[in-house]
């Protein structure tokens, strides 16, 4: 998106961002510290940043397969007034971002 870009109160796709962003950075200080401590091999840090590389196109591929329930799901919950969300585990601190 943009700069520029109009944003409504409530568009939290810059939240979005910034959380990936975090947990690539994440991501990425620990293959450096595995290598740095000796724990983690050239090869497997290139295999696991290749691996990253491609989640984009592996959400993609998700998404394109669960399409039609997804519509489906957006239907039926369209006109809901509330809705709950739960995140559990390690996907918890997501839960907070799409309150």
């Amino acid at each position: 998106m943009a700069p520029s870009t109009p944003r409504r109160p409530g568009d939290r796709r810059g939240l979005h961002q910034g959380l990936y962003l975090q947990l690539t950075a994440l991501f990425l200080l620990a293959l450096k510290l595995g290598q740095l401590r000796g724990r983690l091999d050239p090869d497997r840090s290139v295999a696991l940043i290749e691996e990253l590389s491609r989640i984009p196109h592996k959400i993609e591929e998700v998404l394109r397969g669960c399409s039609p329930q997804c519509e489906q799901l957006a239907k039926e919950f369209s006109n809901a007034r509330d809705f709950l969300y739960l995140g559990r585990g390690i996907h918890f601190p997501l839960r907070w971002r799409e309150r």
